[in-house]
């Protein structure tokens, strides 16, 4: 990731998160590859769901939202009617922020909403696009957020990775592991971080 003035919340705060990688020194697992799903990502990868009868074609999808240290899936219907379509709305809804019943909830973002993402599918590979203003670049947790972004995503059925950019530039982004790494992300990379799912 280039270190150019200008940068979005991701890239600024991917960079912090390398110097306290560094300064940790110790302790952060150090395999990378493929990896097992773990057991508890298993369970909650989302079922196959066909489209909830309507005049216009929806979907169920999952969100995460924060709650303490972790994250909490909750459901949303959005308006979908292909995985395409429903990954980018899934993406556009955790932009969009929680709804004042899932605010209710205790559940909160650390998703800046005036960012700006776009995505493209290629088959089952996501490339997600981020812009946005750079006034708000060293607050939050750039991990929960990332995390967010890749998880409205990778819970659409039909998708099993991400790659993020930043204005068309392949961005490194932050794993729960406390790595920050390029390439794709998929659900092992944030596993960790998911307390499980609430219901409506």
């Amino acid at each position: 990731m280039t270190r150019r003035a200008g940068r979005t919340t991701l890239e600024a705060v991917a960079v912090a998160a390398v110097v306290l990688v560094a300064a940790a020194g110790c302790g952060v697992p150090t395999t990378d590859g493929p990896q097992p799903l773990p057991s508890e990502v298993a369970a909650l990868a989302p079922d196959v769901q066909g489209d909830v009868p309507s005049a216009t074609p929806t979907r169920l999808t999952d969100l995460a939202w924060v709650k303490g240290h972790r994250l909490r899936l909750s459901p949303r219907t959005v308006l979908a009617s292909d995985t395409a379509s429903q990954a980018s709305a899934a993406l556009a809804a955790v932009i969009a922020g929680p709804s004042p019943a899932e605010q209710a909830r205790g559940l909160s973002t650390e998703v800046p909403p005036d960012l700006v993402a776009t995505l493209v599918l290629e088959g089952k590979s996501a490339i997600v696009d981020l812009r946005g203003p750079n006034d708000r670049a060293a607050s939050g947790n750039v991990t929960l957020a990332t995390a967010q972004l890749a998880l409205a995503v990778l819970l659409v059925p039909g998708v099993d990775s991400v790659t993020f950019t930043v204005e068309g530039t392949p961005a490194d982004v932050p794993r729960a592991d406390g790595k920050v790494r390029p390439g794709p992300v998929t659900l092992v990379d944030y596993a960790s971080l998911l307390a499980g799912r609430q219901k409506r």
